[in-house]
């Protein structure tokens, strides 16, 4: 058995479990990453634990007859809260866009920064322009936040 992750942040997890990390994805296009992760994976079969909303941006890559596996691990719940108004937005998924929007209306003046393109792809939907960071890493987001400042 071989692991991959889809970012450095995840491949580090993962080790931290004791585990060697075979794929480790870059940039912030999933779709990229899967066309990659195609091509390292050949014929073999894989498992993909998701999220129950998951949007599978990675099996996508796969031809309709791979042997790929989805196996559902967890689901988000949204959970309205008290939110305090910031200048700059971070949102590292579509379940954070829902989330936030549904506790607190965007405000023209804010920014929205996103962790990847189906982030960014959500945030669009809702009628929300942002940025989009260059890797799925906290330095990722952390240099875009601060581009953004001393821009």
């Amino acid at each position: 058995m071989k692991f991959a992750a889809l970012s450095t942040a995840t491949a580090s997890a993962i080790e931290a479990q004791g585990h060697e990390v075979s794929f480790v994805g870059s940039g912030a296009d999933t779709k990229a990453i899967g066309e990659q992760f195609v091509h390292t994976v050949g014929d073999k079969s894989v498992l993909f634990p998701i999220a129950k909303d998951a949007v599978r941006s990675v099996q996508k890559a796969f031809a309709i007859d791979s042997p790929i596996y989805d196996l559902v691990v967890y689901s988000t719940e949204i959970r309205p809260r008290k939110t305090p108004y910031a200048d700059v937005v971070v949102f590292t998924s579509p379940s954070n866009v829902k989330g936030y929007l549904s506790a607190r209306k965007w405000q023209e003046d804010q920014k929205a920064i996103a962790i990847g393109k189906t982030t960014q792809q959500a945030l669009t939907q809702q009628g929300i322009q942002a940025s989009i960071s260059w890797g799925y890493s906290e330095l990722a987001l952390a240099d875009t936040v601060l581009n953004y400042f001393h821009h």
